[in-house]
């Protein structure tokens, strides 16, 4: 697992003035997710990850269009019912996933910050 410091870190939405506990980049991507649900801007499932529609960021099943299944999905409980997250990839990826994530709903990625402390 990436661990993001031994450090405690927070997530915060700057103009928003939210600030969530992480203590890895999967709970970046996670809390994002969470975050997007509650204020009504997560798309709806399946969301594809990447350009190529070859696999889901996630999906109401833990599996990408090819049927095959996500490497490391985590459940988590959203306005759209269950969805199952695709949260393997490096802290690169991830940051990259939550920045296109938050472009598409809508919010400008400038005012989503990771914050270490």
């Amino acid at each position: 697992m990436d661990t993001l410091s031994r450090r405690s870190v927070r997530s915060r939405l700057y103009s928003l003035k939210i600030s969530v506990a992480l203590s890895t980049w999967k709970d970046f991507l996670i809390e994002t997710i969470k975050y997007l649900d509650r204020i009504q801007k997560l798309p709806q499932p399946p969301y594809p990850q990447g350009g190529r529609g070859k696999s889901y960021l996630y999906n109401t099943t833990p599996t990408h269009p090819s049927g095959r299944q996500m490497r490391s999905p985590t459940q988590v409980s959203t306005s759209h019912g269950q969805i199952y997250v695709e949260t393997h990839g490096s802290a690169s990826n991830l940051c990259q996933t939550v920045y296109d994530l938050v472009s598409k709903a809508g919010i400008n990625p400038d005012d989503f910050m990771l914050d270490l402390v």
